[in-house]
Formats: structure tokens, sequence, C-alpha cells
């Protein structure tokens, strides 16, 4: 993942190595086939902006269940974080995917950033559903923490049963789309593309939206029928 200061020339194609350092940051993975840098956001902050950095087969404690990492890019420096080191969220189980998609936005309405990771394999309502975890004001978090500190979860739904063969995967993608219901807190998006249809039709796929201001809990995603 690279910061790059701008602008640049938009009539040219650039390497990264080819560009000028001082106005340049990077957080380099630390290991082979890790996919950093699978998502990025930024979160607003005091004392400068917080790059969040996905890496859904990071690992972690021996696990490769994605881990998402708040980093304070430095123009000029390169900074490669050993495991354990810094501030970020992991996953807890092998393969699922956590970080696969982030955003950030005023969810709870306080005028503070918040965070939601999608973990499109994480266990929902059945085995691999998916889970978006959504995580309060979240530039102020330190240390690590994982997917079960999320103050609000959304478990992807299970119409097929446990032996679906093909799960929604809840998360490829998560997007806070404003206030769509006017009362000051932004809503958020997100979409199991292999969701079944209204109908039963397979892996049609849905968009799902929760209003902002959820607070404390687990939530059933749930079709409209």
């Amino acid at each position: 993942a690279w910061v790059v200061g701008m602008p640049l020339p938009d009539d040219e194609t650039h390497a990264v190595a080819d560009l000028n350092p001082a106005s340049t940051g990077g957080f380099p993975s630390v290991g082979d086939g890790y996919g950093l840098g699978w998502d990025v956001a930024w979160l607003q902050a005091e004392g400068g902006d917080i790059a969040v950095v996905s890496d859904q087969a990071g690992v972690f404690d021996g696990e490769i269940s994605g881990v998402v990492t708040l980093w304070r890019p430095e123009f000029g420096a390169v900074t490669p974080l050993s495991e354990e080191e810094g501030v970020g969220i992991h996953g807890i189980g092998s393969y699922e995917g956590f970080g696969y998609s982030v955003a950030t936005g005023d969810y709870g309405g306080d005028g503070v950033e918040d965070l939601a990771v999608g973990s499109i394999h994480a266990e929902g309502q059945g085995e691999g559903t998916g889970a978006v975890f959504v995580y309060n004001s979240a530039a102020e978090l330190e240390g690590w923490r994982d997917e079960r500190d999320a103050d609000v979860t959304f478990l992807g739904e299970d119409r097929n049963g446990p032996r679906a063969s093909t799960p929604p995967l809840l998360g490829v993608r998560v997007a806070f789309a404003g206030d769509m219901n006017g009362d000051g807190r932004e809503d958020l998006a997100m979409t199991a593309p292999f969701a079944e249809g209204l109908g039963g039709e397979v892996g049609a796929g849905a968009v799902y939206l929760a209003p902002g201001g959820l607070t404390d809990d687990e939530y059933a995603v749930e079709a409209a029928c």
C-alpha cells in the first residue's frame, strides 16, 4: 500500500519506484502472498489522517484469517509492521476473508468516523455465510482487536440452509451510503452477490441497507418479502 502526494501530471503513467520519495509513503507486506492492500479507506483523526489497509489473507496468531491495519502514513518513509505491532483488527477463523472490504463513515451520527469491515466467509447465520463488523470511533482504537470486539455485527443470511452450495458472501462490498432516511446518521450498504432472490432464484444477489445508529448487538440480515 502506498500514499502519494498530489497533484501528479494526469497525462502520464507513474511507477511507484519513480515517484519522489519525499512525497511518497509505503506500507509493505511482511510475507509472501498476503494480499496486502486488498481494500483501503481513510479515517479523519486528530494528529493526521489514518489509512485503513486491509489484507484479507493476512496472518495473525498463526491463522490466515485476514487483518485490517490502521496506519498513519509518513511521507518519505516506508513502514513495515510485524505481527501484533501498531494498531489494527484481525479475524479469528482460518480463511474467513476478514478485511475483504472496508469503509469509513459516521454511522453513529456523533461526528466521529466509524469503520465497517466485511468478512465474506465468516460464520453468519450459517457456516461461511459472511458477516460485516462495525467499530465505533475507529480512529481512537489502540493496540489490536478482533472481530468479536465489534460494536455492531451483521450476520449473512442462510436461506438455503447449512448445506448450501453457494453461500451469499455478505460483505464483498461495504459502503456508507449517506443519510438516506434523514436522521443525521450515515446508513450502511452491504452486498451479498450470491444471496437468493426473493423468489428463491439461486445466486441472484442482494444489497442490504442498515440504518445508522444501531448499537451493541448482532443483527440477522433478512431479505424483504
